[in-house]
């Protein structure tokens, strides 16, 4: 693990390295003039304010034990367990799922797409994990569920025992992401009300963390009557709470907003919060994902949702859970098809599945492959199906 000392020493370094250009000389070469085009802006110096959101990620995704405001020193041998937990359960996920689905999205999605453009994430729960797998450089993410966001603790004045116990309950939290690869509401509802993790922040912090990113600041969020994102105060809606995340890469200087909104997204929620319907329409186009969505596509209730993910998508990724196959006209979309389907798991009816998605698996004009991995309610048995549609 890196010391608290050696992370600053890197920031520094990096920080100053990327403020500094010398123009004193001009150089025609191919690789001066790929930077000259270069227009990112670089990256200030973090404030003191920022830096402890990434400090308090760090901690809780246990990368590094360093200062996160609490005043008494906190017991390492427990922090140490909660990281090598942590390191273990994230080691197995990485042999067996996100190194897998890294590599194919390599070989088979990123050449055939834009893989830049936004992505939208209905149904995500806190899932910025596998967001990031699939779509590393899409350029911001929007990520929506029933999920409460729920608030960190005030780590000055935790005492030791409760630290320990709130680690633990992280771990806890995210038992079902290492074993199944999605979590399950009434574990999440369970965790929440009876644990000092209220809600789904610190999972993100986690996630963040562990997806090799920094983050640069972190904000409460709302919707004006216009469908604009406001802080939290300012918001008019109470009907629905946000999150934004400010992060970059490291070794990047490309700064990416992760936003997640604790909102319903039904036909009846877009009707008692008109600005969350306004916000989406807003939204620029780009690519969606749906995993492990529990059907809510198949439901007529859930139509408005389910035209604007197609109206706003340049490609659609998704399992059988998402958007059904009969909506993807053929003069509009092109379908490719991995995995193997197979009739819904028995949490969920019998008529949920689809004849016609299974008949265009068997067709050799659609069918593009085997999965190497295995994400979404399929775990037990490993038989995954993953489409991705194209938009002509």
């Amino acid at each position: 693990m890196k010391s608290l000392s050696l992370f600053f020493m890197t920031l520094f370094v990096t920080l100053t390295f990327f403020g500094c250009k010398d123009d004193s000389t001009v150089s025609e070469s191919a690789e001066d003039l790929v930077e000259e085009k270069n227009d990112d802006p670089q990256p200030e110096p973090l404030t003191e304010e920022q830096l402890i959101h990434d400090r308090i990620g760090k901690f809780l995704a246990g990368i590094e034990l360093g200062n996160i405001g609490n005043e008494s020193p906190f017991d390492q041998e427990q922090w140490s367990a909660h990281s090598n937990q942590l390191e273990e359960n994230w080691g197995k996920m990485e042999s067996t799922r996100l190194t897998p689905m890294s590599n194919w999205v390599n070989q088979k999605i990123n050449p055939v797409i834009n893989d830049t453009l936004p992505l939208l994430y209905p149904y995500s729960g806190p899932d910025f994990l596998h967001a990031n797998y699939l779509f590393p450089d899409a350029s911001s993410y929007v990520m929506m569920a029933l999920e409460p966001i729920g608030d960190l603790p005030d780590f000055s004045s935790m005492s030791q025992e409760k630290m320990d116990n709130y680690l633990k309950n992280i771990n806890r939290f995210l038992r079902d992401i290492y074993r199944r690869s999605y979590f399950i509401t009434k574990n999440m509802e369970g965790d929440v009300d009876t644990s000092a993790v209220n809600g789904i922040l610190p999972v993100l912090y986690v996630f963040i963390e562990r997806s090799d990113y920094q983050i640069l600041n972190v904000e409460r969020v709302g919707l004006s009557s216009s469908g604009e994102i406001v802080p939290k105060a300012e918001g008019v809606s109470k009907k629905l709470d946000g999150v934004r995340f400010s992060i970059m890469q490291n070794g990047s200087t490309k700064r990416k907003e992760l936003v997640y909104w604790d909102c319903d997204i039904s036909n009846s929620g877009f009707e008692n919060t008109p600005e969350l319907a306004m916000y989406l329409s807003k939204l620029p186009t780009g690519n969606a994902f749906m995993k492990s969505a529990s059907y809510l596509m198949h439901y007529g209730t859930f139509s408005q949702m389910r035209e604007l993910v197609m109206k706003k998508s340049e490609a659609i990724l998704e399992d059988d859970t998402g958007i059904p196959y009969k909506y993807f006209k053929p003069a509009e979309w092109t379908p490719n098809l991995y995995g193997k389907y197979t009739k819904p798991i028995a949490d969920f009816q019998a008529r949920l599945w689809q004849e016609d998605l299974q008949f265009a698996y068997d067709s050799t004009d659609q069918y593009s492959g085997t999965l190497p991995f295995s994400l979404g309610y399929h775990w037990g048995d490993g038989v995954q199906n993953y489409m991705i549609y194209f938009k002509k």
